[in-house]
C-alpha cells in the first residue's frame, strides 16, 4: 500500500481549486471581444485547459496565466487592487 504523504501529487489541479477567490492579472482575450474587471471572482471547476469563473452570471473558462489568487486585503476590500493586478 502507498502512504499517501509518498504520492506524487504534482499537476492535480494547482493552486487554482473550486471556492478559491481569484483575481484576473490583465484584460482576457477572447475570440469575441476581450474581459476586464477589477471584479473578484470564485473558480467553478478546474479543467486541463484552465479554470472556470463566474463573470456577469455567465461561465468563462481562463487559462492559470490569466488569473492569481486575490490577496487578502483584496477580499477585504471586494475588489482588485491596482497595484496587485500586473
Amino acid at each position: 500500500m502507498t502512504n499517501i504523504s509518498n504520492q506524487n501529487t504534482a499537476d492535480k489541479g494547482g493552486k487554482f481549486v473550486p471556492g478559491c477567490i481569484v483575481a484576473l492579472k490583465s484584460a482576457v482575450e477572447f475570440v469575441d471581444g476581450s474581459y476586464d474587471s477589477d471584479d473578484l471572482f470564485v473558480v467553478l471547476r478546474n479543467h486541463h485547459c484552465g479554470v472556470t469563473i463566474i463573470a456577469n452570471g455567465v461561465p468563462l473558462t481562463v487559462a492559470n496565466a490569466d488569473i492569481r489568487l486575490a490577496t487578502d486585503a483584496e477580499r477585504a476590500a471586494g475588489t482588485r487592487s491596482a497595484q496587485e493586478s500586473s
